[in-house]
């Protein structure tokens, strides 16, 4: 998983450049980012219901695979000479739904692959890996960059979830949760309403110890009124 991560922050690093070398827009670049995260802005909540239903390692192995095939596009549209700027618009779109389903698959996948007894040392080294591969990878793309140039990034992307495949498929998840037989939109409103009415009572906590601190101002504050 390091291996990958630390493709994709290459990858991430090499795909803004190539667009903004190619359009010079500050615009367009941002466009670039938009398109790739509204995915999971819009759909995550209900991605993440729809992949408790199904096998977290079928779903890693078709989203991984598909990750490769897009790094892979990118990678021989750029060698070949022939990539343009909607050749990125569409393949970033295509790389955010395609991490909208993997995100929450992967978060999942953690727990069936060590328990629960173990689930927090493995969240913690999982977090280590990510923070990890964010200070290698951008540095690694710059190297690269200067040397090879953008089309290795992209390369080395392919080669990591190629890596990533490979792993999954020699794992065996000993502790498979059971799949929900609820539909998808009731999962997601037994997620949500917790989460709002949670968010009304820290709003009412916030709003009565507003009261609370300033009725204390009140009583403490000095009178400055004239003495009769």
């Amino acid at each position: 998983m390091c291996v990958s991560l630390i493709g994709t922050w290459m990858k991430n690093i090499a795909q803004p450049w190539l667009a903004y070398s190619l359009t010079s827009s500050a615009f367009l670049l941002s466009l670039v980012s938009a398109l790739q995260f509204t995915p999971m802005l819009l759909f995550s909540l209900f991605a993440g219901a729809w992949t408790d239903k199904l096998p977290k390692k079928s779903i890693l192995l078709f989203t991984q695979s598909a990750s490769l095939i897009i790094t892979l596009s990118f990678a021989i549209l750029n060698s070949t000479g022939i990539i343009q700027y909607w050749h990125i618009l569409v393949l970033a779109a295509l790389m955010g739904i395609v991490n909208t389903l993997d995100m929450p698959a992967r978060q999942s996948f953690v727990i069936e692959l060590v328990g629960k007894i173990d689930l927090m040392n493995a969240i913690a080294l999982n977090s280590s890996v990510f923070n990890l591969a964010r200070i290698i990878g951008p540095a690694l793309a710059g190297l690269v960059m200067g040397i090879w140039g953008l089309t290795v990034c992209f390369y080395a992307n392919a080669i990591s979830f190629g890596a990533v495949i490979i792993s999954l498929l020699l794992m065996n998840p000993e502790h498979a949760q059971a799949r929900h037989s609820h539909s998808v939109s009731d999962d997601v409103l037994q997620a949500s309403i917790p989460s709002m009415r949670r968010h009304d009572t820290n709003w009412m906590e916030a709003f009565s110890g507003k009261l609370e601190m300033d009725s204390n101002m009140s009583a403490k504050r000095p009178s400055f009124s004239k003495p009769s």
